[in-house]
């Protein structure tokens, strides 16, 4: 599959430009040159107040020149490989009942993917989990160079997470842009105690604002191009990255700084998401995942809780984003928030399916992407179509 690798899809004053790349990953039978990716946009230091504002491809200046090149790398597809065959039971909360499918532990392209070349293909951002503070695109990287756990950075490496989602959904025709955003960091000592040799000053308005930011940038690749449909653009989270896709389009304002509109996103997928930060509140959690990033007033908590967010929507908006709400089995503290995100959002008319994956934690739900039937792909697919 063709694989386009460090594409800078924005920048914002202040802040790293590194944290604002994308992967594109693509189906095999796809053929894109340079001159269809949009260059980055940004947003300056104070607020947007009109689209005008948004600068798109006149950074050369303002940050590293070799973070605007596109190089490609092509990867071959995998052997064919056999179906080896067993039975999952997935858990349809909504429904109160379990669905049995056969698991294909190493198949990775679904028979029934669309491949016909000459339509346009959707197209998916995938957000990265890590707490806000940890985690990239390519997730070993940033435990090799930034927070430092050999241990950790061989293990993301060894499971591939995030590209794992990317390559996934490339292979069943699927255009995919796996992108990172600007970290938080912890406070002294705890920095020290976790060997940073990178420090940070970002908070959580520059993540939403990047993957606004990633949400622009994929519309204009679609529209530039003959590949992708801009009618059909999804948005991926995992953990923190589901937290930020589902404020992204429930508070307007986020969109509303580059330009876009929530009717733009056709889908939301939130893998283990978190949906009510104040449940966050405890002492020990509260220190390592809410004051790093949200600071220490519980309103800011509340006022960027995607519950809470959906809970102030009226019923007035004529195009909504469906969203599919995906649940690791062991991972009962984000399933009760998933359960009660879900019963708002249906309270307020927005399309919402919530899944419980069983056999799976809150790593796994999503290292397993590649597997076919019975699990995250699966579902995630079938909501595509």
């Amino acid at each position: 599959m063709p694989v386009l690798k460090e594409i800078a899809f924005g920048y914002i004053d202040g802040t790293e430009q590194e944290s604002y790349c994308l992967d594109l990953y693509l189906p095999d039978n796809v053929k894109t040159d340079d001159d269809v990716l949009p260059g980055p946009f940004s947003i300056g230091a104070s607020p947007l107040e009109t689209e005008t504002e948004i600068k798109r491809g006149d950074l050369n200046e303002a940050v590293d020149e070799s973070k605007l090149k596109y190089a490609k790398y092509y990867c071959e597809l995998p052997e064919e490989c056999q179906n080896t065959v067993s039975e999952t039971d997935a858990y349809n909360v909504e429904s109160d009942s379990f669905e049995t499918t056969k698991r294909h532990n190493n198949s990775v392209t679904d028979p029934k993917a669309n491949t016909n070349i000459d339509a346009k293909i959707p197209f998916a951002v995938f957000v990265h989990g890590g707490g806000w503070r940890r985690g990239g695109k390519n997730s070993w990287k940033h435990f090799l160079f930034y927070d430092v756990n050999f241990l950790v950075a061989f293990l993301q490496y060894f499971l591939g997470t995030y590209g794992n989602v990317g390559e996934t959904l490339s292979d069943n025709n699927i255009g995919c842009a796996v992108i990172s955003y600007p970290l938080t960091e912890l406070g002294m000592p705890v920095l020290l105690l976790e060997m940073r040799l990178h420090r940070r000053r970002h908070k959580h308005d520059h993540q939403s604002d990047a993957v606004a930011l990633a949400v622009r940038w994929s519309k204009e690749f679609c529209e530039r191009s003959d590949i992708a449909d801009s009618s059909q653009l999804y948005l991926i989270g995992h953990s923190a990255g589901g937290h930020l896709v589902t404020r992204t389009v429930l508070d307007e304002t986020v969109l509303s700084r580059v330009g876009c509109c929530p009717s733009d996103i056709k889908g939301v997928v939130s893998i283990s998401g978190v949906y009510d930060l104040l449940c966050l509140k405890s002492p020990l959690l509260r220190q390592v995942y809410l004051t790093p990033t949200f600071g220490e007033d519980w309103v800011n908590w509340r006022e960027t809780s995607p519950t809470n967010l959906a809970e102030r929507l009226d019923n007035s908006q004529e195009t909504r984003p469906c969203f599919l709400l995906l649940s690791a089995a062991k991972d009962p503290f984000l399933k009760e928030q998933a359960l009660g995100f879900c019963r708002v959002l249906k309270e307020k008319q927005f399309q919402c399916d919530h899944f419980e994956i069983t056999g799976t934690n809150h790593f796994s739900i999503v290292t397993g992407y590649k597997t076919v039937k019975g699990s995250t792909f699966h579902f995630v697919l079938e909501f595509i179509r």
